[in-house]
């Protein structure tokens, strides 16, 4: 018979093969449509009831016929018809039980044929495709399947996390998860400027140079801080003099090289000076202080050369006086000599001690006592003459000036050869004598000014207020029409010389001395005018 189903193929075999295992349980319908299956006893002959009981042979003449032809009790002996088809007897018993049926059966009937599978049926052959449609509301699921009910839920739409989640757990040692997009990492320790502190801290720590250290705090939480060396404090928020409290005791002992020794009487606190070599300061009983001025000196001094400096370029703008000590002296010149820019350089006066009328000297060639004012920056003394020998000699310069010596009034004796000459003033019996106090201003030094002029221009020593004692003019060159005007700066400038001619060559210069100095307002001004000009060598001595 041909049964159709969809399941395992079960209880089938080729014809000519070995039986199948697992049968199919086979069935009829009843008078009333009921579905019944085959009744079989239990060694495996198919049961069949009679009529009115008992047993019954059927013989089946062939394969589409079963005929019932007797009614016995016990057992049926069921044989098949003669024929092509004949294949000997069949033993039914155990009835009315379902028999089994083994080998092909041809079974013809009309309408649906309803067939039931019991358990499972293997379904093979190759007019089955490889891989079978299954069409169920539920499947079981294999051993140690997930069950979670809320794995539908798990993934909600993006940005929108859903209501129930999966927990995901690791192991030391296993595989990390990659995680992509935005992550966002809470820190319990992170509050917001304002809020209250949080619960959680987050440890910091710093490193020794080699391994990491945390950050120690006292049991409050106050960071312990070691500070090496001074710290000092500044800063606006501290007040200029800060508050003491307690008893303090200050000791000055030396400090920077002052020492103070200060003890009270009666009240009255004194102050004892002491200089840094031990020396106590000098006080009259009447309170006055003596004071020394200072000096310096140049000791070991020598020259044995043309242009050599018995005293090299000195600066002595500090001090007001030199006192030069030829020790010995060589076959040649000294030349003392003075400068403001240490580069051009002009003779300056001094003083023989031994002289009795202070005779005034710019050069010397022996050993002696040389003293004099100092009214210039630079000093120098030098060889400007030489043929052997070694000048060797002592400097002293001292910051307080001292005084010149002067002629004593009595009887001068003196002689010599020829006829003498004396006149008052500079001519012969016309002006009266020349006489020069030196009656400079109060509080005003001497000054030298010396200027070479070959153009038309204005030339200014000073622009301060002067006082001129002594103005000495030479000329060199002749100029055409030219002349020149020596006057003072202020507004409208008063006119010291005004328009001296200067187209002829001198040969003496014309010197100007003044017994009183005259006051130059606001500065000194020389100026040189003309068609062509004259080369001038001018001379001013003013004090200022």
């Amino acid at each position: 018979m041909s049964i159709g189903f969809n399941g395992t193929s079960q209880g089938t075999a080729p014809t000519g093969d070995d039986a199948a295992g697992n049968p199919l349980q086979v069935g009829g319908v009843t008078a009333t449509g009921k579905m019944q299956p085959l009744l079989v006893a239990d060694d495996g002959t198919l049961q069949v009831s009679g009529g009115g009981g008992g047993s019954s042979v059927v013989t089946q003449p062939d394969q589409t016929l079963l005929k019932d032809t007797s009614y016995q009790g016990g057992t049926w002996t069921v044989g098949l018809s003669a024929g092509a088809n004949a294949i000997g007897s069949v033993t039914v018993s155990n009835l009315p039980a379902t028999q089994p049926v083994s080998g092909t059966v041809a079974t013809t009937q009309s309408g649906t044929w309803n067939v039931g599978v019991t358990g499972s049926v293997a379904v093979t052959g190759t007019f089955w495709q490889a891989t079978q449609p299954v069409s169920a509301a539920s499947l079981p699921l294999p051993t140690g399947a997930a069950t979670a009910a809320n794995q539908t839920s798990v993934q909600g739409t993006a940005g929108s996390p859903a209501s129930s989640v999966v927990s995901v757990q690791g192991v030391g040692g296993g595989t990390a998860i990659p995680i992509s997009g935005t992550v966002t990492a809470n820190n319990a320790s992170v509050s917001a400027t304002g809020s209250a502190v949080p619960a959680s801290a987050t440890m910091v720590g710093g490193t020794d140079g080699t391994t990491l250290r945390a950050i120690l705090t006292d049991s409050s939480g106050r960071q312990v801080v070691n500070v090496n060396g001074t710290v000092p404090v500044s800063g606006t928020f501290w007040q200029a003099t800060q508050p003491v409290s307690g008893t303090v005791t200050a000791n000055i002992g030396t400090t920077n090289g002052l020492a103070l020794d200060a003890t009270l009487t009666g009240g009255t606190q004194k102050t004892q000076l002491v200089a840094s070599g031990g020396t106590v300061a000098n006080i009259d009983t009447a309170g006055n202080q003596a004071i020394r001025g200072g000096f310096a000196e140049q000791t070991g001094l020598s020259v044995a050369s043309l242009n050599g400096d018995l005293v090299s370029s000195t600066d002595v703008s500090a001090y007001k006086w030199f006192s030069l000590q030829v020790l010995t002296a060589g076959s040649g010149t000294l030349t003392f000599q003075g400068s403001n820019d240490n580069s051009t350089w002009v003779s300056v006066a001094a003083i023989l001690s031994s002289a009795v009328n202070s005779v005034l000297v710019t050069t010397t060639t022996a050993a002696g006592m040389y003293y004099g004012a100092v009214n210039y920056r630079y000093l120098r003394v030098r060889a400007t003459a030489y043929t052997s020998g070694t000048f060797t000699g002592v400097l002293e310069l001292y910051t307080s000036p001292s005084v010149f010596q002067t002629m004593g009034i009595g009887t001068v004796a003196s002689s010599q050869s020829g006829t003498w000459t004396v006149q008052p003033g500079n001519s012969v019996n016309t002006t009266p004598w020349l006489v020069n106090a030196l009656l400079n201003p109060s509080g005003t030094l001497l000054n030298t000014y010396s200027t070479r002029i070959t153009t038309n221009t204005t030339t200014t020593p000073t622009s301060s207020t002067a006082y001129i004692s002594s103005i000495t003019i030479s000329s060199e060159v002749a100029g055409t029409t030219s002349t020149l005007t020596i006057q003072d700066k202020q507004g409208t400038p008063l006119k010291l010389v005004n328009g001296l001619t200067t187209v002829a060559v001198t040969t003496t210069p014309t010197i100007l001395n003044f017994q009183t100095p005259v006051k130059m307002t606001s500065g000194i001004d020389i100026i040189t005018a003309g068609v062509a000009a004259a080369t001038l060598d001018i001379w001013i001595n003013y004090y200022q």
